[in-house]
């Protein structure tokens, strides 16, 4: 389910490695993503609070330097309950694999993800929202 770029799908990336939180945007803006970052967790809800209109997915590092992702996850959903969360991290394990895919609801990439895997993701995932609404 394609946008045009006019109605581009609000997209938000928290991530505390600053190269690759730029390249990311750089990505999802060249696919047609409204990318907003955020390099932590309570960053991630400041910002989500300020976005109109409110990103539709978060793109979320397992690991940030003020609380675990997961965490962030629920707080975000809890700010914005149609929010679709895709887990991107280089810090995997069973256990939060499992987590975020059936606790969380999340898709769930590992580091590093290719550019066409994390945009086919992420269309699934805008997919899932619009059915949603």
């Amino acid at each position: 389910m394609a946008m045009d770029r006019a109605e581009s799908a609000s997209v938000l990336l928290v991530d505390d490695d600053d190269a690759l939180r730029g390249t990311t945007v750089d990505i999802l803006r060249l696919h047609g993503f409204a990318a907003h970052a955020a390099p932590s967790g309570h960053a991630a809800l400041r910002l989500l609070a300020s976005l109109q209109p409110t990103p539709i997915v978060a793109i979320v590092d397992l690991r940030l330097p003020d609380m675990n992702g997961l965490d962030l996850t629920r707080e975000l959903r809890t700010a914005n309950h149609e929010l679709q969360v895709v887990i991107l991290t280089g810090n995997a394990t069973v256990e939060t694999a499992i987590r975020a895919l059936r606790d969380e609801g999340c898709d769930y990439l590992l580091k590093p993800v290719e550019p066409a895997q994390l945009v086919r993701t992420l269309r699934l995932a805008e997919g899932r929202w619009r059915l949603r609404r």
